[in-house]
């Protein structure tokens, strides 16, 4: 009886599918457009010297 439950559990543990599902793929997506538009601000022109 003992055999059969960890056959049933190893069965069980086999479906995994994959690592992500739709939402995790999507926070994901916006994370990385997030961090891209803080290059893009960090690459702005500046400040004028008179503010410094």
């Amino acid at each position: 009886m003992v055999q059969k439950n960890k056959k049933l559990k190893i069965e069980e543990n086999e479906d995994l599918g994959f690592a992500f599902n739709k939402e995790n793929y999507k926070l994901l997506g916006i994370g990385f457009v997030i961090i891209i538009l803080g290059f893009i601000l960090m690459i702005g022109g500046g400040a004028e010297k008179k503010f410094f």
